[in-house]
């Protein structure tokens, strides 16, 4: 688990019901989701321990956002690795090196910041997406493709997409420009909200 919001633990009360869980997050998250899945068995994550859980290694790491100890993981398997990275309001200072050379990338991609700037909702509202410990917008999750884009980014995924303020098609001509601007060969997907994203082989 990332962290504790709602749109990231609203299916684990009924999973838990179904199976007795391993869960695997941070310690101090795990006090708010004991309550929803009280059966589960527990697995503490720390920031930038690897942990190897059957034949995949994941390495947890710090995230920006107005939540309990967020977290960001690279999931590395027989050679390949996944970096996944949402609901983060900026790219962490350590974040370009640990994800330097993935082959596949998860990347919130949440708002269009004029949309948001004009969207309707409150200024507090408009302030706590857009600041620091809020969600990345689509120049922000641009630049940080500047920064490790590579030949041997096979997959990135666009995340997070806000349906109020960032159309995916909007979203998806923006980091199509910036591949197209490095030259990368990268195949781009977009998970919609409360979609299965089809899969996806990373090589």
């Amino acid at each position: 688990f990332t962290h504790e919001h709602q749109d990231h633990v609203c299916g684990l009360g009924v999973l838990s019901k179904k199976d007795q869980l391993h869960l695997y997050c941070s310690r101090y998250l795990s006090r708010d989701l004991r309550g929803m899945a009280p059966s589960a068995v527990f697995t503490y994550l720390e920031p930038g321990q690897e942990m190897q859980v059957g034949n995949m290694k994941v390495t947890p790491f710090c995230l920006s956002h107005d939540a309990a100890d967020p977290l960001g993981y690279i999931f590395e398997c027989e050679g390949s690795r996944l970096g996944y990275v949402t609901d983060t309001g900026i790219i962490m200072r350590n974040m370009p090196e640990l994800l330097a050379g993935v082959q596949g990338l998860y990347l919130e991609s949440n708002y269009d910041p004029d949309m948001l700037a004009n969207s309707g909702r409150p200024l507090e509202l408009i302030r706590r997406i857009s600041g620091r410990w809020g969600h990345l917008s689509n120049e922000q999750a641009c630049d940080f493709i500047r920064a490790i884009g590579h030949q041997g980014l096979q997959h990135l995924v666009l995340a997070h997409i806000s349906p109020e303020c960032n159309p995916p098609a909007k979203a998806q001509r923006a980091m199509r420009a910036t591949l197209d601007e490095l030259g990368l060969p990268t195949q781009l997907h977009c998970a919609a909200m409360a979609e299965r994203l089809p899969w996806v082989a990373i090589l």
